[in-house]
């Protein structure tokens, strides 16, 4: 495996990519955009990805309608607070703030995630039962290294 190490990276020319993938490499800035603007992004992979302003480039994320894959494993700078709605799977190291959302979801990986990750309580009016399978086309479910957070009302 080849790192690849670059001063910069214009995204704004990018914008007709279906697949990223930036795994192990490192660049000190991303410029012309965020990843938000890459509409038509089927598959995202950021694992071990380092860069200096990957906050800011990653905030808009959940606005890729196309994106089906998103890798985020082992990138501590960044935490995302939503993601993209049509998603079929997710490796991250990153808290999942609302499993609920991610309805399309078939496969979830999640590694090393120190933060935990939060099963919601169940509504008085669904079974206790369902509540952690509401993401019911999930197929694939790893979770390695992380804490398992039960919330109970």
């Amino acid at each position: 495996m080849f790192r690849i190490e670059m001063e910069e990276l214009d995204i704004g020319e990018l914008k007709k990519l279906k697949t990223l993938d930036l795994s192990y490499c490192t660049i000190q800035k991303i410029s012309g955009g965020t990843f938000g603007m890459l509409k038509g992004l089927i598959q995202l992979d950021l694992d071990h990805f380092k860069c200096t302003n990957l906050r800011e480039v990653v905030a808009d994320i959940c606005q890729l309608s196309s994106l089906k894959i998103l890798k985020i494993e082992s990138v501590k700078e960044v935490e995302i607070n939503e993601f993209p709605l049509g998603l079929k799977e997710l490796s991250t190291s990153s808290r999942i703030p609302n499993l609920s959302q991610l309805l399309d979801l078939e496969v979830l990986k999640v590694y090393d995630c120190k933060d935990g990750f939060d099963i919601p309580p169940a509504n008085s009016t669904e079974d206790e039962g369902s509540v952690w399978w509401k993401v019911s086309k999930l197929k694939s479910l790893k979770l390695r290294n992380t804490r398992i957070n039960i919330k109970v009302v």
